[in-house]
């Protein structure tokens, strides 16, 4: 019987990894990406806290349409943005 040895130990470590690894990366789902026409429910929604990426300032989602969204500020101003520019200029918080 042949002994192990460091390396052969390594070499099991990371195929089990490796197995582990591919059976949980096949078991998640991934949401659709917007636009896709298997979306189930909308990305963006009410009360959704946004960061404007360029100033750092904190907002909440109003409401949203296919053509912008209406954004709140902490004050509780409200105020709409094009959804392309809301696309490029803010990220979730």
């Amino acid at each position: 019987m042949r002994e192990l040895t460091e390396k052969d130990i390594i070499q099991i470590i990371r195929e089990e990894y490796d197995r582990k690894l591919c059976r949980i990366l096949s078991e998640v789902e991934t949401s659709p990406f917007p636009g896709q026409a298997d979306e189930k429910e909308p990305i963006i929604t009410p009360n959704l806290k946004v960061r404007h990426e360029k100033t750092g300032f904190l907002y909440t989602v109003d409401s949203v349409s296919q053509k912008d969204v209406v954004l709140r500020s902490p004050e509780g101003d409200r105020f709409t943005v094009e959804i392309d520019e809301f696309e490029r200029e803010y990220e979730l918080d």
